[in-house]
């Protein structure tokens, strides 16, 4: 008789132990496949711009960050040689539909307002025009055309954020890294041509291939080819380049530069030639891909030339999504920027440049990720001492930051 009772118990607490586990894993299962309230992902579809896809999958996991929602990761072209889709939860059709609506977000105060009154399961999707509040840093430069540079502050003052970004956006495939001189500051300068949609610019590129220049007045810009006008900080002439490289030389006291050129030019030795004809400065060595390749389609290029432009001293950019992302992972100490424009004209106005008249830089101390803004064009002794705790510990040089 007691050995039924016992035997009767360890049954009965056996099935109740198994009932408990069942209850408890389908909690957890609920819990796993319940839709959240909110999450949040980036638009598909750029037309396969690598940089713009970047841009928006940047700022949409920083409001996920920021607002502690979950984030679903929308692949996109040449994502898949991208460490993201191991790191994020990516978007699938059947996630997609566990959710009520879908709402397109303008911008960071549209985000904030549905996150206060939505009551059913909302996906909210970022496109390449939402805005993101400014960074406080960023104030005095609220002139700045687009989201860029206000993600990098954000990535920047926010340590934990950059790191989850950087792990996302490294390549899975061994990437065997440019050979950068120990003996030189390195200086990457993006030049962007026209690919793909893009027309090529049709302004002057430089001011010496004038014969009649009248000074820098600012004349109607319906004058002007309309491309050249919609696209001014994208598509800078190479006197700007020229430009903020000599700047650049005279701020770091004219020590060794190395100069790699990343451009989407048909003939990227021809431009090389170009520029070292009107830069001549001896401390200055030019560098470029010596093969030519279709940048716009071979995905290992592309990726290449992204983590290559991570790992200089410097970096020269115009308005671009792809040297925008070569910010984001870098770790340059330096970045220089067009921000604002005017345009020069020939007398007969038959012809026109768009000059950059106004540069800022960006100083980021790779150990500390303090962020400093400058006007490129107004170097004082501030900024040369700053370049010396940058710069002063590259091999061969202190004699130039003493």
């Amino acid at each position: 008789m007691n050995l039924d009772m016992q035997l009767s118990k360890k049954a009965a607490i056996a099935i109740l132990a198994a009932f408990l586990l069942a209850a408890l894993s389908f909690i957890c299962i609920r819990r796993v496949c319940a839709t959240p309230q909110f999450a949040i992902t980036s638009k598909s579809g750029s037309g396969g711009r690598l940089g713009d896809d970047v841009h928006m999958y940047t700022v949409a996991k920083w409001f996920a960050y920021k607002y502690n929602i979950p984030f679903y990761a929308t692949p996109f072209k040449h994502s898949d040689i991208m460490a993201l889709d191991k790191v994020d939860t990516c978007l699938t059709q059947a996630i997609e539909k566990t959710f009520k609506q879908i709402i397109d977000i303008e911008s960071e105060d549209e985000l904030i307002k549905h996150l206060k009154t939505c009551s059913t399961a909302t996906l909210f999707l970022v496109n390449f025009k939402t805005g993101v509040h400014f960074s406080s840093k960023l104030v005095s430069n609220s002139s700045w055309p687009d989201g860029y540079l206000n993600m990098y502050a954000h990535s920047r003052e926010h340590a934990e954020f950059c790191t989850r970004l950087k792990k996302a956006l490294t390549p899975i495939h061994q990437i065997n890294p440019i050979v950068l001189p120990k003996d030189k500051v390195s200086v990457a300068v993006h030049i962007r041509k026209g690919s793909g949609d893009d027309a090529a610019p049709a302004s002057i590129q430089y001011l010496d291939e004038w014969k009649h220049v009248i000074s820098h007045e600012i004349y109607n810009p319906n004058d002007f080819p309309s491309f050249d006008r919609n696209t001014s900080f994208r598509f800078p002439p190479e006197q700007f380049y020229v430009d903020q490289l000599l700047k650049l030389s005279v701020m770091l006291n004219h020590c060794p530069l190395y100069v790699y050129i990343f451009t989407d030019d048909k003939d990227p030795d021809q431009l090389v030639q170009r520029l070292k004809k009107r830069v001549l400065a001896p401390n200055i060595t030019f560098h470029c891909r010596q093969k030519k390749q279709d940048l716009a389609n071979n995905k290992n290029v592309i990726m290449q030339d992204l983590c290559d432009m991570a790992q200089f001293d410097c970096l020269i950019r115009p308005e671009s999504g792809f040297s925008a992302a070569a910010q984001l992972i870098g770790n340059h100490k330096l970045v220089v920027y067009p921000q604002a424009v005017q345009w020069v004209v020939e007398k007969s106005l038959h012809q026109a440049m768009l000059h950059i008249d106004n540069s800022s830089g960006i100083f980021c101390d790779p150990h500390t990720h303090v962020v400093d803004y400058i006007h490129f064009d107004e170097i004082t002794q501030q900024h040369r001492e700053k370049a010396v705790l940058l710069f002063s510990h590259v091999e061969g040089l202190k004699e130039y930051f003493v």
